[in-house]
């Protein structure tokens, strides 16, 4: 696993899911990404990057070819429905999630990078048990 280099500038950096129908633009790539071991991020097999919007950290999502994000909220643990897992409606890759209400919780967002594929080699990852 390599170290990314933290004395060149921050750019911005584009992913898509599969098909490319679905892209997200982040502001940066993430120092570390998690592998989070809840029972939907472990069934999903995400490696999360996060992000917070409201700090000016914007992740912009653009759909085309005929493809639109789609929800699916999590109703389990809390039973609120806060958070929304999103995916390709044609190919079906998980490209992120977001809490239904922003305001709410942290504020951050998370960025499956897992469909970067191997290129995600070059970013750390921590392995967490949630």
């Amino acid at each position: 696993m390599t170290t990314p280099d933290t004395s060149t500038p921050k750019s911005p950096l584009t992913l898509s899911c599969h098909c490319g129908g679905i892209t997200l633009t982040v502001p940066h790539a993430p120092s570390v990404l998690n592998e989070c071991h809840c029972t939907i991020c472990f069934a999903y097999g995400a490696l999360w990057g996060y992000y917070h919007p409201a700090r000016g950290e914007a992740v912009t999502i653009s759909e085309s070819d005929g493809c639109n994000l789609q929800s699916y909220y999590r109703t389990d643990g809390d039973m609120t429905g806060a958070l929304a897992f999103q995916r390709c409606s044609r190919c079906g890759c998980v490209v992120a999630w977001q809490r239904k209400d922003p305001t709410q919780g942290s504020g951050k967002m998370g960025v499956n990078f897992r469909i970067m594929g191997e290129k995600v080699e070059a970013v750390n990852k921590v392995v967490t048990h949630k």
